[in-house]
């Protein structure tokens, strides 16, 4: 999914995923040049470095 959306969207400049992990895939696809964003705040988003969304669903649901 990733590949298509770099090939049909050049300047994308951001990335907005429903999860960590797949931020992680999308994040070694799109390389350095696209900033990716998970949610959900897990260890893998802290060890990549990248920004996870943390939405607090223990507390609110």
């Amino acid at each position: 999914m990733t590949t298509e959306l770099l090939a049909t969207t050049p300047n994308l400049q951001v990335i907005l995923t429903e999860s960590d992990i797949s931020a992680a895939g999308a994040r070694q696809v799109a390389g350095p040049k696209v900033v990716v964003i998970g949610q959900g705040n897990q260890l893998l988003s802290q060890l990549l470095g990248f920004p996870s969304i943390d939405q607090h669903l223990d507390t609110i649901g």
